[in-house]
């Protein structure tokens, strides 16, 4: 678990820095002390599942990459519109889902512009 608490802290200094943010800006805006953010990039404290959906969200990165290290430094941010298509994509019917997931694999083997 230490090793979990560790990687996660790394992590979210480099997606802090990389947004060009301080400790005390990504406090204000998850409205909580500077000092238990500090503790969360130190590796000595798990950020709540709330507190960790909403920084995910607020530096633009992957659960996966925060927790697995998934995907590349370069890789994670996404903009705006595409965190909308995942927003929405996610409120879908199951099959809706998988019709759009058909259309995107036609999409790509044919892209031809």
């Amino acid at each position: 678990m230490e090793d979990l608490t560790a990687e996660l802290g790394q992590k979210l200094k480099m997606a802090r820095e990389k947004a060009g943010l301080t400790q005390r800006e990504i406090a204000l805006a998850l409205e909580i002390k500077q000092p238990t953010y500090s503790q969360y990039e130190a590796g000595t404290r798990l950020p709540s599942l709330e507190i960790f959906a909403q920084l995910i969200k607020l530096f633009g990165i992957s659960a996966d990459f925060v927790l697995f290290g998934g995907g590349k430094k370069d890789e994670i941010r996404f903009d705006d519109e595409t965190i909308k298509v995942f927003e929405e994509f996610q409120e879908l019917h199951q099959k809706n889902r998988q019709l759009f997931v058909d259309l995107f694999h036609l999409l790509r083997k044919y892209n031809t512009i």
